[in-house]
């Protein structure tokens, strides 16, 4: 009994303090970046992202140019389109959700997309860089190979710093909720009164009904 609580005090007093590394992580980062006003943090994540776009229009050219090479083999040609048109669908769907989506449902599936992105552009900038060391610097497609695998490992490293700019700024990016009843508006709500349909104890000795009407008293059994 005596180990188990031990272990259970260590493991609370542990994740009070993740917790409050998290905590002044988070503060030290919004202090850093952009303080405390929400519109300079919004600007400053839009900003990333329109970096992020720019480096994805630069890995779809040069993925055209891998394919596009005489001697290069159908499986890595056809890996460098895929991924480079995912990224694309990818950040226009963010883009838009950036722009008028940003609810919570949104901005959770977002932040997913950037981290599953961030995986796939390191895997391939592994496998374009084992390819590109594979075949040599004789290879037609060396350079193909080598600039694919860098700019896949940018695009690695610009999304990952792009999820935790979203994990930790989200409560600043996340719009409230236009359809909750507190913040939708009734015409007259606040000048309605309350309508009282209570009865006195009065008007029901007097066998008066909850309509104001006499109400009907059945006779007593052997009257």
């Amino acid at each position: 009994m005596a180990d188990q609580f031990q272990l259970s005090s260590g493991s609370s007093t542990m994740k009070e303090r993740a917790q409050e590394k998290y905590a002044q992580a988070q503060d030290a980062i919004e202090n850093k970046v952009a303080g405390s006003n929400q519109n300079n943090i919004i600007k400053q994540v839009t900003m990333a992202w329109m970096v992020i776009n720019l480096f994805v229009f630069i890995l779809f050219v040069v993925g055209c140019v891998v394919a596009s090479a005489e001697n290069v083999q159908r499986v890595f040609g056809f890996a460098a389109m895929w991924t480079t048109l995912v990224l694309i669908v990818i950040n226009v769907i963010g883009t838009i959700i950036m722009r008028k989506y940003r609810t919570p449902v949104s901005m959770g599936m977002f932040l997913g997309f950037t981290s599953v992105m961030a995986n796939q552009a390191f895997m391939m900038a592994v496998v374009f860089a084992a390819k590109s060391q594979e075949n040599g610097k004789m290879s037609e497609t060396y350079d193909a190979d080598v600039a694919f695998s860098v700019f896949c490992f940018i695009l690695a490293f610009l999304y990952t710093c792009f999820s935790i700019l979203l994990c930790f700024f989200r409560r600043y990016l996340i719009k409230a909720d236009a359809m909750l009843p507190t913040d939708i508006d009734v015409p007259g709500a606040e000048d309605a009164e309350p309508e009282d349909n209570t009865v006195g104890q009065e008007d029901v000795g007097q066998g008066k009904s909850l309509s104001g009407a006499p109400s009907e008293v059945p006779p007593a059994a052997g009257v």
